[in-house]
């Protein structure tokens, strides 16, 4: 068993040859493209079906993908000669652009098979093209949401205002704990209780708006 850490992933290979430790171009594009994805945010199903589609592309049998939010794992050969590399990784958010461009890179492997050192150019290229949204931009997207959400649950002009101020709140929250690993998986939660105190604190004390739904 060898184990080594790559840009924050730690990969370990587990195979019953004591052959060649090299790694051909077109598994370490497959390995590569598995990391990129999970942290771009592709659902499980969605990144295994890619990366089985890839390997497809480039000749290669016997692939199998394992994805959990913490682990992704890909095996390739037979079960006598199988080589296993386990990526330890963080759950991600999703981000449409990168997954957009992961989705052409697939599309043209499949339909006009690449060289995989090409293939591994164009991957590191999406990698390094990470959208990254201004502060400001990224809070009021959350206060646009939340306001145009307000109409469908049949709320007025002050459960729009309601809305927006706590939809900016939220987004606050987000920018805030998103700057670091430690403080990502409490987003979530954090962010519910900011927004009920802020649509209780609007109904009760500010705007007159109303936390229940109109007839």
């Amino acid at each position: 068993m060898a184990t080594a850490t790559q840009q924050g992933f730690t990969t370990t290979r587990r195979h019953t040859s004591s052959a060649d430790e090299s790694v051909a171009p077109e598994v370490e594009f497959l390995l590569r493209f598995a990391a990129v994805g999970h942290e771009a945010g592709y659902t499980t199903q969605e990144l295994e079906e890619r990366v089985l589609a890839l390997a497809h592309s480039f000749g290669i049998r016997g692939v199998q993908v394992s994805v959990i939010p913490t682990l992704v794992e890909v095996s390739f050969g037979s079960l006598e000669r199988q080589r296993t590399h386990t990526f330890r990784v963080r759950p991600a958010t999703l981000d449409l652009s990168t997954t957009s461009r992961l989705d052409d890179l697939v599309r043209a492997a499949v339909e006009t098979p690449l060289a995989p050192d090409v293939a591994l150019v164009r991957l590191e290229e999406i990698r390094a093209r990470r959208t990254s949204y201004p502060y400001p931009a990224v809070i009021a997207a959350y206060a646009l949401a939340a306001a145009a959400l307000a109409p469908v649950l049949r709320g007025g002009r002050r459960e729009i205002v309601a809305a927006t101020v706590a939809g900016a709140c939220v987004g606050g929250i987000v920018v805030a704990l998103r700057q670091t690993a430690r403080t990502g998986p409490i987003v979530a939660p954090v962010a519910a209780i900011v927004a009920s105190f802020c649509a209780a604190g609007a109904a009760h004390r500010g705007l007159g708006a109303s936390t229940a739904p109109r007839p």
